[in-house]
């Protein structure tokens, strides 16, 4: 699979797991750790990518390339200003570490939409904003909006104007239909054990 040349993958590994009991990055699932699953299919598709993590790793993890979160900003909005800032590329495709049945077609089905003047996320039964593409021309524009209180990805996008997002339904991925189970994230361990 060819990647997109003009995008850097950055794969939001800060969360602090509290309703998962443990650091589900490192949880394995079908023989691999979540972050290992989800990194993999994101450079599949992207020339580089990185964790944003918000503190120092643990040891296995370390091998990874990173970068740390905008300690100027709260939640997962921290992770993808730096992502912004750090990237070469004039887009960034954003993924959080715990959405390992996102399958690798759709992702590049997501990537072919890109568009410079828009950031375009997945909904579903609601905004996905932790997925999607984000032009790194909109770095400047989420920095100021971070500094409002209780500033959110998703408040962020509601805000702009319909011209500068997409927000792309559910749909046909060639012989595949998009499957709403492609989003689950991993929450509670117990419903994944031996999967």
């Amino acid at each position: 699979m060819n990647k997109f040349q003009d995008m850097t993958g950055a794969l939001i590994c800060g969360g602090k797991s509290k309703r998962f009991g443990s650091d589900k990055r490192l949880f394995q699932h079908k023989g691999k750790t979540l972050l290992e699953i989800s990194f993999q299919n994101l450079n599949q598709i992207c020339f580089e990518t990185v964790c944003v993590f918000r503190d120092s790793p643990p040891s296995p993890l370390t091998p990874y390339p990173h970068i740390f979160d905008d300690l100027e900003v709260e939640g997962p909005l921290a992770g993808v200003l730096s992502a912004l800032k750090y990237s070469k590329t004039p887009f960034v495709f954003v993924l959080p570490c715990d959405v390992p049945n996102l399958p690798v077609e759709y992702l590049k089905s997501l990537a072919l939409l890109k568009d410079p003047n828009k950031i375009v996320v997945p909904y579903t039964t609601r905004l996905e904003p932790l997925i999607g593409i984000y032009p790194k021309s909109f770095y400047d524009t989420l920095k100021i909006f971070s500094f409002e209180k209780r500033a959110s990805l998703k408040a962020f996008l509601y805000s702009l104007p319909v011209s500068k997002k997409l927000f792309v339904s559910l749909f046909d991925m060639g012989d595949k239909k998009v499957n709403m189970s492609y989003f689950e994230n991993f929450n509670r361990p117990r419903a994944y054990v031996n999967e």
